[in-house]
């Protein structure tokens, strides 16, 4: 335990017990904390003491109000924030499932492409709620999102996003921007090309270039640029075309490697207008391999049978609504037929989570291949996971 470790615990005894350092990172420190008031285990974000004092309370506490305002599903919510021993803190629940970074630490050879599509669209569902809200993220990256018990991705780290107040800068105010102005801010490995060169005007599409190399190296097991340093990444990102993802991992499909090429685009123009156009193009592109795929290591005898069943259901579903089609009266003339896929149950082990919102995807997208029939899309019907609505 180092000094400031001890001086932090001091300060913070009526209310935390401090336990053991997760990780540090260029702005913070990470601890596992136990809140004693409320009996439960929290992430302790303690800043470090350059970055405390270049930021300041009022600048934090802006910082603060900015992830108190993100209530999403995907995104890991603000629990309290303060200062003590001279440096400020805040907290969010503690995750112990891991990271991103954890599961590409276990492989080298990178991810199958299904679990990759459903992190990318869990991961822009999050983040083009806070760009809607004018907030961009701005280090994404896999220490970032973290899982939850159930496998869904959660993007924490807001630190150093920052508030687009469009009114105020039309009014020419200061635009209470966290960071300051001509810094470039982020991880060299993930940051986009613009943030690189200290751009004033980054958006949502910064996140999304951040996204597109997480999800590269999801693939293949290595970012896009690697250099020996800083200088040398961020300069190939300012002048170089990113490598073709099919160069190290031949089995993606050539249409993901279009859609991965387009979004890591040098220019913020040539990306697309936003994080979720890029990950539905993604999904097309991925479909129909996109599908989760279980790993038989963690597969039960039982589990092999529920995926029969999941595959007889789905072709089952498919030859009875081609019969509907032949022998009902056309779409026009009834009216269109609107249906919806709820969220499977997983009755097992949480592992096995991805494989129910897999048979959940799957059913989804194909019924949404036939004609003749409107299908409510999986985000919109995943509010009723644990809905007790009939």
């Amino acid at each position: 335990m180092t000094d400031a470790h001890d001086q932090l615990a001091a300060a913070l005894a009526d209310r935390y017990l401090v336990e053991e350092e997760l990780g540090r990172g260029a702005s913070a420190t990470v601890y596992r904390a136990r809140d004693l008031r409320h009996d439960r285990w929290v992430a302790l974000k303690v800043l470090h003491p350059a970055l405390g004092a270049a930021l300041g309370v009022e600048r934090f506490q802006r910082e603060i109000r900015t992830q108190a305002r993100l209530q999403h599903p995907h995104l890991l919510p603000l629990f309290d924030s303060g200062e003590a021993a001279g440096r400020l803190f805040y907290t969010m629940p503690y995750v112990a499932d891991g990271s991103l970074r954890d599961r590409l630490a276990a492989t080298s050879e990178g991810l199958p492409l299904g679990p990759v599509v459903q992190v990318a669209r869990e991961v822009a569902s999050a983040l083009g709620y806070a760009h809607a809200l004018g907030i961009v993220h701005r280090d994404l990256k896999p220490e970032n999102i973290m899982f939850s018990p159930s496998g869904e991705a959660i993007v924490t780290d807001f630190g150093i996003a920052y508030a687009a107040d469009r009114d105020a800068r039309k009014a020419g105010k200061n635009t209470g921007r966290i960071t300051e102005r001509g810094a470039a801010i982020g991880t060299p490995l993930y940051m986009s090309p613009e943030q690189a060169s200290g751009d004033d005007d980054v958006d949502g599409r910064a996140d999304q270039y951040s996204l597109a190399v997480v999800l590269h190296e999801m693939l293949t097991g290595a970012t896009p640029f690697t250099g020996r340093n800083a200088r040398a990444i961020l300069s190939k990102k300012l002048t170089e075309t990113s490598p073709p993802v099919r160069q190290h991992r031949p089995d993606v499909p050539p249409e993901v490697e279009t859609v991965l090429t387009r979004a890591l685009s040098r220019h913020p123009a040539d990306r697309y207008d936003t994080v979720e156009e890029f990950t539905s193009a993604l999904a097309d592109a991925a479909t129909p391999l996109a599908t989760p795929v279980p790993r038989p290591s963690r597969l039960a005898s039982r589990s092999w049978r529920a995926m029969a069943l999941g595959i007889a259901l789905v072709a089952a579903a498919a030859v009875s609504l081609r019969l509907v089609r032949h022998d009902s009266p056309t779409p026009e003339k009834q009216g269109s037929k609107v249906l919806v896929v709820l969220p499977f149950k997983n009755l097992g082990p949480g592992a096995d989570q991805y494989f129910a919102d897999g048979l959940t995807e799957e059913l989804t997208s194909r019924l949404a291949g036939l004609s003749g029939l409107r299908v409510i899309s999986r985000t919109s019907a995943d509010q009723y996971r644990t809905s007790a609505k009939s």
